[in-house]
């Protein structure tokens, strides 16, 4: 007979595998399909006065290995269901009812920010940073513009993906309250701290413009308190 271990450490194994098949499957579809992924994270630069080909290449690999690595990435992406799904059904049989209960809300307002802070990354503080970054504030009206492939393509990648990463905190910090691992009253003493760490962290993730910065860091520190006041409400995080 199989010890637990052996047999948790099995299904664990199996479950892996699925995901990297998931992952290999999915990168091949972005592979085959990357060109509507590539318009669509073009479109931001079409909209300020670009042709249809905004973008040049400086080499002949540059193609070659930026569909690769978006195809990769996408990969990752499109398989976070996967992953996530195989993950519950490991770990929450060894959970308590409300804790499968709070984990399972936690999931489904990670969705929900996921899809709102991409298409507020996308259809708002996208657009405005870069036409605020391509003004004549910076770039003289007698100076051409070049804008390289791969550069500016994950410039629009990396923006999104981080903006999505951020406004995953207040879900974050709703388990830490609902699991006790922080205080109410240990947030509220360290809220000026934390104010100042949205607007670091703001301007190390956004292009360095102050209106994109502010997008970010403002929509975080409202969230911090209003996840305080949700967790007031519950009586989470009282006593660590």
């Amino acid at each position: 007979m199989k010890s637990p271990i052996i047999t948790h450490l099995g299904e664990l194994r199996k479950r892996v595998f699925i995901c990297m098949l998931f992952t290999l499957f999915y990168m091949l579809i972005s592979y085959i399909f990357y060109e509507p992924l590539y318009q669509f994270f073009s479109k931001p630069f079409l909209s300020i006065g670009f042709d249809n080909h905004p973008f040049y290449i400086r080499s002949i690999l540059e193609g070659f290995f930026v569909k690769l690595k978006f195809s990769f990435l996408f990969g990752i992406i499109f398989s976070i269901p996967v992953y996530l799904f195989h993950s519950l059904r490991f770990c929450l049989p060894g959970l308590k009812r409300s804790e499968s209960r709070i984990i399972m809300i936690a999931l489904f307002f990670s969705f929900i920010f996921s899809c709102a802070s991409f298409t507020y990354g996308y259809y708002l503080l996208l657009p405005l940073s870069i036409k605020f970054l391509m003004s004549y504030h910076f770039i003289p009206q007698d100076v051409g513009i070049l804008l390289t492939y791969s550069d500016n393509l994950f410039i629009v990648f990396n923006l999104l993906a981080a903006i999505i990463v951020v406004f995953q905190l207040p879900v974050i910090l709703m388990l830490l309250l609902y699991f006790k691992l922080v205080s109410r009253s240990f947030l509220l003493k360290a809220s000026r701290y934390i104010v100042i760490i949205a607007f670091i962290l703001s301007a190390i993730l956004t292009p360095p413009d102050v209106v994109s910065q502010l997008m970010v860091s403002l929509p975080l520190i409202a969230f911090f308190f209003i996840v305080i006041a949700i967790a007031s409400i519950f009586r989470w995080g009282k006593h660590v």
